[in-house]
């Protein structure tokens, strides 16, 4: 482990003292966070934490397995709860939320939330750019590919893509007219 990991580790743990129970962790690489607003974060031995991602417990809790890895700009935000079993594996800038702004006929309401738990299962791999929403169950050994936008259940053992089509159109040339000035 790195002396920069561990110099993290002992800041988070005197800063959010009764609040975060962490395990030795593989590596926290620099502009990692870990932030905690009325929550707790409990994290197991092995987590890994790449540059620029962050872990924030806003009012809600969060639990985290063992040997978990979140690649670069990774955000896991809970206002409820969020729970994430042992050996999963986050591609660079995977979100994962456990709520949703609340709005009605006028717009969003201020300060307000609707929560749902989120449950990240054993050995999931969740590729780059994906968003995981509120109320979403990911069943153990499951992939979740790259791009998709997750809410609700996935089953074990499940392959998760989202049907994309390339479109290309062909640019038309526009000829400028010699006359024209």
């Amino acid at each position: 482990m790195e002396i920069t990991s561990i110099l993290k580790l002992i800041v988070w743990k005197i800063k959010y003292f009764g609040k975060l129970k962490i395990n030795i962790t593989r590596h926290i690489r620099k502009g990692a966070r870990i932030k905690i607003n009325n929550g707790k974060i409990i994290i197991g031995r092995g987590l890994g934490l790449n540059y620029n991602s962050q872990i924030s417990a806003n009012g809600g809790n969060i639990e985290i397995g063992k040997g978990v890895n979140f690649n670069v700009n990774c955000i896991c935000v809970s206002h409820n709860f969020i729970k994430i079993e042992d050996k999963c594996s986050f591609g660079p800038n995977v979100c994962i939320y456990d709520h949703d702004h609340a709005f009605d006929e006028n717009g969003k309401v201020p300060g307000k939330f609707k929560n749902e738990d989120v449950f990240i299962g054993e050995n999931v791999w969740v590729g780059a750019n994906t968003v995981i929403l509120r109320g979403t169950k990911i069943g153990k050994n499951s992939i979740i590919g790259a791009g998709c936008i997750v809410k609700g259940e996935v089953p074990n053992n499940s392959i998760v893509t989202m049907d994309r089509k390339l479109i290309i159109k062909k640019l038309e040339k526009k000829r400028k007219n010699i006359n024209e000035n």
